[in-house]
């Protein structure tokens, strides 16, 4: 980086952490000198501020009120299961934990609501406390995979915490299966994959007697937070608000042909079924999407609007969409609730061609990614869509297109379980 581009990127943070410090109607003030002065606000960088307390994200104020309704439920968990083969260094898997601890923010953070406002406060980096079983006999792999499953399913107190847990089966002397369970408001799938990869730098460092040579996040969660809701307040959530109102109005509501009765309070016991395509297949879908010159997953994504038209005899189809919702680079590496879910409608013309179908939704996947801050749950509050307990607002049916993350780490060293 040129001298002049450093020192135009440390006068943007100073911009940034200047803006920070102000109330909510002083920022509104000199956001718009700054855009008076042609200062583009999309380039001011989230910086990093030291706190102990924070406001909650948009998405972590919809989980915080989904768990004080149901606080024994484990609807939000999420986990991480990987297999460890070879001699294991318990102190250094303890090492690793803490540095990970330590590093993030979001992993030591629990949630309190005083009156009508719930903040998110940052406790100091303590031990993680890991819970180790000894498993044996033939059943041992069975028995290992259902304590698995029951750790995944304990629930949090988000108020309490710790909002991560880790759990150590041993089926022999080099054999283990490490459990990692967290709680949604604190993580998402991409914290996942960051908390994964860096467990094992970690680990192979203090396993070696080194210190850990990551480098330190450019910011903390508690950063995005606040930043978001200036961004929504003040920037671009108008203009945003204003697209998804005129493209979510009067939508309707999915009637799915079902079998049984809905029940008037789902039980959130799913299943799964996997169907793997046919190499062939999965080739002509890619050369489809070429042809159009789209992805392959706006050419799923029409498929799978075409398949519900079709069971449900309804032209007027949304799908909800979740994003990743990282497109600014300082939140590559961080742990914490970014993912946003975007919802595509699409009106279907049963005499239109295959060509101009796709063409559609790619023209409405496109828009929406160019409209992706809005927070779904900031949606919700200005559509006012009815609610009920038995569906979903404003979507029925996910569709969730993810690539097959591929680890630098060797095989015989870690799988996923």
């Amino acid at each position: 980086m040129s001298d002049t581009a450093s020192t135009h990127k440390q006068q943007l943070r100073d911009i940034s952490r200047r803006l920070m410090r102000l109330d909510a109607g002083k920022q509104r003030a000199f956001l718009s000198q700054l855009a008076a002065k042609g200062v583009d606000l999309a380039i001011l960088p989230i910086v990093r501020q030291e706190r102990k307390r924070a406001t909650l994200s948009f998405a972590q104020s919809r989980l915080w009120f989904l768990w004080r309704m149901d606080p024994s439920s484990a609807a939000y968990n999420i986990s991480a299961t990987v297999r460890v083969r070879g001699t294991l260094q318990l102190h250094a898997l303890q090492q690793a934990f803490d540095a990970l601890v330590a590093r993030h923010s979001a992993l030591r953070t629990v949630f309190r609501q005083q009156g009508e406002i719930a903040e998110q406060f940052i406790c100091d980096p303590q031990p993680i406390s890991l819970r180790q079983v000894t498993l044996d006999g033939d059943d041992r792999e069975a028995r290992a995979r259902a304590l698995a499953r029951q750790e995944a399913l304990l629930p949090f107190d988000l108020e309490a915490g710790p909002l991560m847990r880790v759990a150590l089966l041993r089926l022999d002397e080099g054999d283990h299966v490490l459990v990692v369970s967290l709680h949604h408001i604190v993580a998402d799938g991409w914290s996942m994959g960051v908390l994964v990869d860096e467990f094992w730098k970690l680990y192979a460092a203090f396993s070696c007697g080194e210190t850990s040579a990551l480098p330190r996040t450019e910011i903390d969660y508690a950063d995005y937070a606040e930043w978001q809701r200036l961004w929504m307040s003040a920037v671009d959530g108008e203009r945003q608000a204003d697209y998804w109102t005129r493209r979510l109005t009067d939508s309707s509501v999915l009637q799915l042909p079902i079998d049984r009765a809905r029940p008037a309070v789902p039980d959130l016991a799913g299943s799964a079924r996997r169907i793997p395509l046919d190499p062939a297949l999965a080739d002509g879908l890619r050369g489809l999407a070429r042809r159009h010159r789209t992805t392959l997953f706006v050419v799923m994504l029409a498929s799978f609007k075409l398949l519900l038209y079709r069971y449900t005899g309804q032209s007027d189809i949304n799908i909800g969409v979740p994003v990743a919702n990282r497109h600014r680079d300082e939140t590559h590496g961080v742990i914490g609730m970014f993912v946003n879910t975007q919802v595509l409608r699409t009106q279907i013309d049963g005499r239109a061609g295959i060509a101009d179908f796709i063409a559609a939704v790619h023209s409405a996947t496109i828009e929406a990614q160019e409209n992706q801050d809005l927070p779904f749950e900031r949606l919700l509050e200005i559509l006012q869509p009815t609610r009920s307990l038995s569906q979903n607002p404003l979507f029925q049916v996910l569709y969730n297109h993810q690539r097959r993350r591929v680890s630098g780490n060797p095989p015989d060293t870690r799988r996923r379980w």
